[in-house]
């Protein structure tokens, strides 16, 4: 769907959703994230395409902690941040909790 190097890339929101279908039809129900993953998208395209899905028909993980391209400021490890991080992943994959947060 959206994976690290999208940003080096264009993507396709609908063929995203439409992977992520696929996937599930497939049996495949464990989904890795990162708010870093394309800035962001991965996280959003992600919840638009599980946002029908019954929440109990698979696995999501985020990660928390990487958040810029800069090096000087791509870390970020703080209670405040990764708080705000994890709040923000719930929104926009739109869900009530995450299965997963790596650190």
């Amino acid at each position: 769907m959206v994976s690290g190097e999208s940003s080096v890339r264009k993507f396709d929101e609908t063929e995203g959703i439409r992977a992520v279908h696929l996937a599930l039809r497939k049996g495949i129900n464990y989904f890795d994230t990162a708010p870093f993953y394309g800035q962001g998208r991965s996280e959003e395209v992600l919840g638009k395409a599980l946002k029908d899905v019954p929440r109990q028909a698979y696995y999501v993980a985020t990660k928390v902690a990487r958040y810029e391209k800069d090096y000087a400021r791509m870390f970020d490890h703080s209670a405040q941040k990764t708080r705000e991080s994890v709040e923000k992943s719930l929104k926009l994959l739109g869900v009530g909790y995450l299965d997963v947060v790596q650190i």
